[in-house]
């Protein structure tokens, strides 16, 4: 698995977790965007610790933060209000 697809899984699984997360201690308007947000941040910073010594390969730590950025944002937001929906 190169390091890009290392970067995305990362933030896909993490953006799962969180919305499940969010959804079910229901969380709900300003709580659960800086929650999401906060994950966002830390899904980073793991995926920067997962390829500490592929960096130069995918491009830089621009690129790490937005390899599966709307990913992560959209996968959240559609699986918390899916959650936050049922749970309700």
């Amino acid at each position: 698995m190169n390091p890009k697809d290392k970067i995305y899984w990362i933030k896909v699984a993490l953006a799962v977790i969180t919305a499940l997360i969010c959804g079910f201690l229901n969380m709900s308007s300003w709580r659960g965007i800086f929650f999401g947000l906060f994950m966002l941040i830390t899904s980073y910073y793991i995926s920067l610790f997962a390829i500490r010594r592929e960096l130069e390969e995918v491009g830089g730590t621009g690129t790490a933060f937005f390899t599966g950025l709307f990913a992560f944002i959209f996968l959240w937001l559609v699986l918390w209000s899916l959650i936050y929906t049922i749970m309700q």
